[in-house]
């Protein structure tokens, strides 16, 4: 009986040397070498020298300045002098070419004995009764300002004599005087001189 079971010894032990190469084969490979470095991907923050995208804190907004919604209108503070007893003031467009009667005022085309003076090219032409005097502006700031001014012009003003701090002082036919601000001028249709204008105006009832 005894040699009857002895093949069984040797094949046991053989299958124990088996196993237990396998396990130490396994240790072996779940220890491995050390990983190795990945190479980062394009965009890829993560990796040697880099910052984790994932633990990284989040970039605070850039401030902006606010900026008033398209369409609305802020209102400046205005600084401008009130009005004088009498005082009217207005914007006026006078395009090329065209008469003025400033105590309407009115434009036109054709003239008559109500208008003023007539635009042609950039230049003034006053009506036969009719005075302009070039004035500073601390000049044109009231009636007796403008009477007092004492620069009269000729037969015809040139819009481009006026200096930046100077206005226009014109008599008009109820016996007012009109303190004429150049603000804008447009180039003739030729190009060559100048067209349409726009006059900020301050009428001084006599």
């Amino acid at each position: 009986m005894a040699l009857k079971g002895a093949w069984k010894t040797p094949l046991l032990m053989t299958c124990s040397a088996l196993v237990g190469a396998a396990v130490a084969v396994a240790i072996t490979s779940s220890i491995g070498d050390p990983p190795q470095a990945r190479t980062p991907l394009a965009g890829d923050s993560s990796g040697a020298g880099g910052t984790d995208a994932r633990t990284s804190p989040p970039e605070s907004p850039t401030s902006s300045t606010a900026t008033t919604p398209s369409g609305s209108t802020e209102t400046p503070s205005s600084s401008e002098e009130p009005l004088a007893p009498g005082e009217r003031r207005y914007t006026l467009e006078l395009s090329d070419k065209n008469h003025v009667d400033l105590d309407g005022p009115t434009t036109a085309l054709e003239g008559g004995p109500d208008y003023e003076m007539a635009l042609d090219f950039g230049r003034l032409f006053p009506s036969d009764d009719t005075t302009i005097k070039l004035a500073s502006d601390a000049e044109a700031n009231s009636f007796d300002g403008c009477e007092r001014a004492t620069r009269i012009q000729s037969s015809v003003t040139f819009l481009n004599d006026l200096e930046d701090d100077e206005s226009l002082c014109i008599s008009t036919g109820q016996g007012a005087w009109a303190a004429l601000k150049l603000t804008d001028a447009e180039s003739s249709d030729s190009g060559l001189g100048v067209g349409d204008v726009t006059f900020s105006v301050r009428l001084f009832a006599g």
